[in-house]
């Protein structure tokens, strides 16, 4: 199978299944992983022979890719335009093709998010605490160890409750599908 570039650099250690790194090694007759730099001059050393560049968190701009060879950006992450700092009609006169992955890290993110709410609404950092140390509340209460105080119990139930969303992207609009359809919350967001 033909190589489809002569060098191809990967920045930032982004993490990569063997099956993955082999599969980017197939796209090249020379593949070269960098980690990550904020130094553009050392960005524009290590790409000045490349024709292609995946990068996730490097800056690529206009003065990196000047008198390089690259003909492929492939930014690995939904917003390129932070990472690759140049406007798609710049990069089509340079004839740079860019592709980048429109919907990452949004399910990621807002499984996160729900982690975050359940995690504050069952008051889980102190039920943790006290499992560990052996002083679970409920297990005390049914010996008679202990008496009831409402604050060692509290917990909020979610179900049914208003949840308010400020910014209503990607991660915004999937937080609210698990709000409306996993906890059957009214959902209210506000976004420009």
């Amino acid at each position: 199978m033909a190589k489809k570039f002569k060098r191809l650099v990967v920045f930032d250690n982004i993490i990569l299944t063997n099956e993955q790194s082999e599969r980017l090694k197939n796209c090249a007759e020379e593949t070269i992983f960098y980690p990550h730099t904020t130094d553009s001059k050392i960005v524009k050393e290590r790409i000045k022979d490349a024709e292609a560049v995946i990068n996730c968190w490097t800056v690529l701009d206009e003065n990196s890719l000047k008198e390089s060879k690259i003909k492929y950006i492939g930014n690995w992450g939904h917003w390129w335009k932070h990472r690759v700092v140049l406007s798609e009609k710049r990069l089509n006169e340079l004839g740079i093709h860019l592709d980048y992955i429109p919907n990452y890290g949004t399910d990621a993110v807002a499984e996160v998010v729900w982690a975050g709410i359940l995690a504050l609404s069952k008051n889980l950092e102190k039920w943790h605490k006290d499992t560990e140390t052996g002083k679970w509340t409920f297990e005390n209460i049914k010996k008679g160890e202990k008496k009831i105080n409402i604050e060692d119990v509290s917990e909020q139930l979610i179900s049914d409750k208003s949840l308010g969303i400020v910014g209503f992207g990607r991660i915004g609009h999937k937080v609210a599908q698990i709000g409306k359809n996993g906890f059957g919350m009214k959902v209210y967001f506000n976004s420009r």
